[in-house]
């Protein structure tokens, strides 16, 4: 299991994100129809880093991944993304089969889209910026 396996299980498995979106977590797109269900995320890896020594690679790496919560409501959008800030921010220890030293917030940011078949549809979405870094398994 790799990081993106780790983060899915570790914000699927949260009492506090699973209580607002139980498995609606998506890697890189939602399917069609996914806010019909209620509030999602969806996440995706922005980069990597990986470190290297004289010696080598060294298995630890460093990566930028986007986290955007989805609701119907603003305030739908804002809870979900609490919830995922406060699960992965000042996180270490086991994501998967990986193991994180540190998983920080770089940016946080909001906005609305609207449809342009219903003027009255709205999604909402808070869109979050992590750095993880971690230790890859070979």
């Amino acid at each position: 299991m790799g990081i993106e396996a780790g983060i899915y299980s570790y914000l699927t498995t949260d009492a506090t994100t699973a209580a607002l979106i139980g498995t609606r977590l998506y890697p890189i797109l939602a399917p069609a129809g996914a806010g019909d269900a209620g509030d999602y995320a969806v996440f995706q890896r922005i980069s990597t880093t990986r470190v290297a020594s004289t010696d080598g690679p060294t298995g630890v790496t460093s990566s930028t991944w986007q986290v955007v919560c989805w609701s119907s409501t603003q305030a739908g959008a804002i809870a979900l993304a609490d919830a995922v800030r406060q699960a992965l921010d000042g996180y270490k220890g086991a994501m998967g089969s990986e193991t994180t030293q540190r998983c920080a917030i770089i940016d946080q940011a909001e906005e609305v889209e609207i449809s342009p078949e219903q003027d009255e549809k709205r999604a909402y979405s808070q869109r979050l910026d992590f750095e993880i870094w971690y230790t890859e398994t070979p």
